[in-house]
């Protein structure tokens, strides 16, 4: 159990730093495809399916990133390219 544990915090950790080293660019692809995943979960919970939980992991993810690029200390220039690339975002593809 404890083995378990350990890997899991391992793996929990290296994808905080893997997440953190991609820039605003691979941050909004992040944040487009995880807005994307959350649309599918609606439409699931719109269904009848429970996927609260699911939908909360996702939306603590969304803010995390919006938060690293509006309240954080992330440049001008991140916020901008950031911003530039949301707005490219786009779900119909993700069916």
């Amino acid at each position: 159990m404890k083995k378990t544990i350990k890997t899991l915090a391992l793996l929990f950790v290296s994808s905080l730093v893997m997440m953190s080293c991609g820039g605003p660019e691979d941050d909004a692809k992040d944040y487009c495809s995880t807005s994307c995943e959350m649309a599918e979960l609606a439409k699931k919970a719109m269904a009848g399916e429970d996927v609260a939980d699911d939908l909360k992991a996702l939306e603590a993810d969304l803010k995390e990133l919006t938060d690293k690029y509006t309240t954080g200390d992330a440049s001008d220039e991140d916020k901008k390219t950031f911003a530039a690339e949301i707005a490219k975002c786009d779900c119909s593809d993700a069916e």
